[in-house]
């Protein structure tokens, strides 16, 4: 059998791609794989997280996007503009926090909070979700990959018809997090949502 690996970047028009490879080798450290290479672009994974679109041993494989300068010799990589890894790292160190606060909006027809909340939570991303907004809390390092791995979820959840509002980042410790998450009683706001049929 086959593992199948989806490299998922953010291509020149910031938007979220994905190109699906069939390995026979199993994958289970980043470190392993090799990086993706399409005329002057390289895809390079970053991160590994279980693919909850898949079979069992599947993997969301996120990448940066660099461009080869062929001109060069050797050819020179790039990271590409459109990858805002550094801006994300630089912004967070201007905090002394260590945990952030992650609030993306959206819009989208129909209510899938739910169901991304338990694919993000079987690819190890606790989200906290209500119609058109989720909430992730987590430590600075994980917060780029974090943005864009619960974008491609509820992307691939909404058949790439999601459109994107409001994205904020904010600093918070470690007391906050603990109150917020000790005051969110997850299962009676599922049944409340029920009864008014959200």
């Amino acid at each position: 059998m086959s593992q199948i690996l989806d490299y998922v970047w953010v291509n020149e028009d910031y938007e979220i791609v994905m190109e699906s490879i069939s390995s026979i080798v199993y994958y289970n450290n980043v470190k392993d794989l090799p990086p993706y290479c399409s005329q002057d672009i390289m895809i390079k994974p970053n991160q590994l997280f279980k693919n909850p679109f898949k079979s069992s041993g599947d993997l969301i494989v996120l990448c940066d996007m660099y461009h080869i300068n062929n001109l060069t010799e050797p050819p020179q990589i790039i990271l590409a503009e459109q990858n805002q890894r550094k801006e994300f790292n630089d912004y967070m160190e201007t905090y002394p926090s260590i945990t952030f606060k992650i609030s993306q909006t959206y819009n989208y027809v129909k209510n899938l909070f739910r169901e991304h909340k338990q694919m993000c939570s079987y690819i190890g991303i606790d989200v906290f979700g209500k119609p058109s907004e989720y909430i992730i809390y987590t430590n600075k390092e994980n917060v780029y990959n974090y943005v864009w791995v619960s974008r491609y979820v509820l992307y691939q959840l909404s058949l790439n018809k999601i459109e994107w509002h409001g994205l904020i980042l904010s600093p918070n410790n470690d007391e906050e997090i603990v109150n917020k998450v000790k005051s969110l009683e997850v299962n009676s706001i599922d049944d409340l949502l029920d009864r008014m049929n959200i």
